[in-house]
């Protein structure tokens, strides 16, 4: 009887030893696979932050971040007032003929390039943003009035020397741009976006390629 009684403890011991090592093995699974989890649920929280933030063809800041960062920018302004506060309304001249005679496939390369250079040529506090299709928005403080057409014009340059190539055919590509100052009176800085529309309209219709204000 004592022999078996040994043996019963023996056993007994085997198993809570094999409990416990099964246990820190469940607890090390466990561990992993919640690690795992909020390693995978972080980075695609990530990308969708980023696909928020950022256009992905052009790489441009969004329409909707532009809303997101419209109040502390109106704020800041209104604050200091030490710098003119401006939108530049941009859209490509006649794209719906590059996207026609090319392929929307390369149409999406000229608007990658034209963005590329666009953002080459606003300075690190401006934000440049992609706001649909063919059109962009810059919208930064600058020192005086001329700086910002100084602005719009060193753009609307640089874009027209971008030299295009689709299968040895050789075409240039030029952009038409409004101006429009955030006044302070304004209660909105939509109302500001329209007046540089509305002035991109004007140069539409007054032989593109130029700039207004």
């Amino acid at each position: 009887m004592l022999g078996t009684g040994v043996y019963l403890d023996e056993m007994h011991e085997n198993i809570r030893r094999a409990i416990i090592n099964t246990s820190g093995f469940l607890s090390t699974i466990f561990v992993v696979y919640f690690v795992f989890a909020f390693l995978l649920v972080n980075h695609y929280i990530r990308q969708l932050e980023t696909l928020v933030v950022r256009d992905p063809l052009t790489n441009l800041f969004t329409k909707r971040f532009l809303n997101e960062i419209l109040p502390p920018i109106l704020s800041k302004y209104r604050r200091e007032k030490d710098h003119l506060l401006a939108a530049i309304f941009i859209d490509i001249d006649h794209f719906k003929a590059v996207n026609d005679q090319y392929g929307h496939k390369y149409g999406d390369v000229v608007l990658s390039q034209i963005a590329h250079m666009m953002a080459s040529k606003v300075r690190p506090n401006d934000f440049c943003i992609r706001f649909g299709g063919e059109e962009f928005v810059i919208v930064g403080q600058f020192e005086n009035k001329q700086s910002i057409i100084d602005c719009a014009e060193r753009i609307r340059q640089s874009i027209a020397l971008i030299p295009f190539s689709f299968k040895n055919v050789q075409f240039n590509v030029t952009i038409s741009a409004g101006i429009a100052i955030y006044d302070g009176s304004e209660q909105f800085f939509e109302d500001t976006l329209k007046r540089a529309d509305e002035m991109l309209y004007h140069s539409k219709t007054t032989g593109r390629n130029r700039v207004s204000i």
